[in-house]
């Protein structure tokens, strides 16, 4: 625990490269945004991210310092308050250049098993892997009035994970218990009322897909309040003061 924290500390007083700056003012909104104090966490955080996890292309991408640092700069900015201690259980993301395919199971009563194939953008897996598509990264932005970002939604769910967000949200709506997490508490009725939304058919500012589960309206949630906090704020007040509180950053003084 001691050689993690000294070492820690020694990549946080190494400056990132001059061609990396250039390249997130260039490609990340939001880069550009951040006062010098955000600023200098969230580099301090991609050192950390860059050098603990494991990054690696897959399905004949061949991943370079651009792959590496456009994911880092955004997973660093979503901790950059303190929420997580850099996603603790995960271990390796592996990044495809397009859409993947992978291979699904369904069990159904009676024990049966049924297998296939389903195309994916990107997973979550509590084993403690994230998978990305390049290509879905580089079109993060927003459609039809809908916000998407496949790298703050897949480490949402590695968030998710590490909070017992979704186990404590099913909870509090099941039993009313928010296991001693008043966040919760106040989570629950956003999803109950998304959903309500969503089942009216009312076009919601989040992606709908957010009202499949509890974990996918975290994460949706959360793309939209790192990706159009104004909008947010000025749509709902509520969601985006919340989001706020958890994740400790003032998005809308941002972007």
């Amino acid at each position: 625990m001691l050689f993690k924290s000294s070492r820690r500390a020694s990549l946080k007083k190494k400056p990132l490269p001059d061609s990396c700056l250039k390249l997130l003012s260039e490609r990340l909104p939001f880069w550009g945004r951040m006062d010098e104090k955000l600023r200098a966490q969230v580099s301090c955080d991609m050192q950390i991210l860059l050098h603990e996890k494991h990054l690696e292309g897959c399905g004949g991408l061949t991943l370079t310092d651009e792959h590496r640092w456009i994911i880092a700069a955004q997973a660093a900015l979503m901790i950059s308050g303190g929420i997580s201690d850099y996603y603790p259980h995960l271990d390796s993301v592996l990044v495809y250049p397009q859409k993947y395919v992978a291979t699904v199971e369904e069990e159904y009563e009676g024990g049966i098993v049924s297998s296939g194939h389903e195309v994916r953008s990107g997973e979550s897996w509590e084993g403690g892997t994230v998978v990305l598509s390049w290509e879905e990264i580089q079109q993060a932005g927003t459609r039809r009035g809908i916000y998407t970002n496949l790298v703050f939604h897949e480490f949402a769910h590695q968030i998710d994970q590490e909070l017992s967000i979704t186990r404590r949200t099913e909870a509090m709506l099941i039993n009313d218990d928010d296991g001693g997490y008043p966040w919760i508490a106040k989570f629950a009725p956003h999803f109950e009322a998304f959903t309500d939304l969503v089942e009216c058919r009312r076009p919601p500012l989040l992606d709908p897909y957010g009202a499949e589960h509890p974990a996918e309206f975290f994460a949706v949630a959360t793309e939209t309040f790192f990706g159009i906090p104004g909008v947010l704020k000025s749509k709902d007040r509520s969601l985006y003061s919340l989001m706020e509180e958890l994740y400790q950053v003032e998005m809308a003084s941002i972007l």
